[in-house]
């Protein structure tokens, strides 16, 4: 299953409906390939997962609903979360179902993630000549047809309105190491502060 559905791509590519199985494996693998170096990029899944915790203690005055209501939670899963249901049980205590991560499919703010994986699809598939799958575009062809190039219009194109996104794009939804600053050494005497007087 891919967080883009083939159909998506087919119509992109002016392929019938419904579609022969062979084209069908063909788009999905093309779609995997595609969220596979999105998710080796930013170092994180890109389908979200259900996670239930008990004993949970709300903030008081938030909204059950809003996730800044669960900041144990929020230190425990150390992702992106969504309450999806809390239940309330003895002593002020909640059990409550999260979604945790990204949910590129259903989430509209995660839609870069979702065209370049999409457009990242299309494109392989169209410049792939033994697939059979669309029509590779013609950029330009010698004055006596002895040479033909072929547009090239995978990801990474102008930021203009419309180009397709770059994987570097998708930086902001990288997952950041955890940097440690060292802390200086002590400097020797004559150049550290001192209060000795002479």
């Amino acid at each position: 299953m891919t967080v883009v559905p083939t159909e998506d791509v087919a119509r992109l590519l002016g392929l019938p409906d419904p579609l022969p199985a062979d084209k069908a494996w063909q788009i999905e693998q093309a779609l995997l390939d595609a969220e596979g170096a999105v998710v080796g990029h930013i170092g994180r899944p890109i389908v979200a997962v259900e996670k239930t915790l008990t004993d949970q203690y709300p903030v008081p005055g938030i909204a059950l609903t809003d996730p800044d209501a669960w900041p144990d939670a929020q230190v425990q899963l150390d992702d992106r979360i969504k309450v999806l249901e809390t239940t309330a049980t003895e002593g002020g205590r909640f059990t409550v179902r999260f979604l945790v991560g990204l949910d590129v499919a259903n989430d509209p703010e995660l839609r870069r993630i979702y065209t370049f994986i999409r457009d990242s699809a299309v494109e392989s598939l169209r410049n792939n000549p033994d697939g059979g799958i669309g029509t590779r575009r013609v950029s330009s062809v010698s004055a006596e047809g002895q040479s033909v190039s072929y547009a090239n219009d995978t990801p990474g194109g102008a930021a203009a309105p419309g180009a397709p996104p770059t994987l570097d794009s998708l930086n902001r939804w990288k997952r950041r190491a955890a940097y440690m600053r060292r802390t200086p050494r002590p400097v020797p005497w004559p150049y550290a502060g001192d209060t000795r007087s002479w």
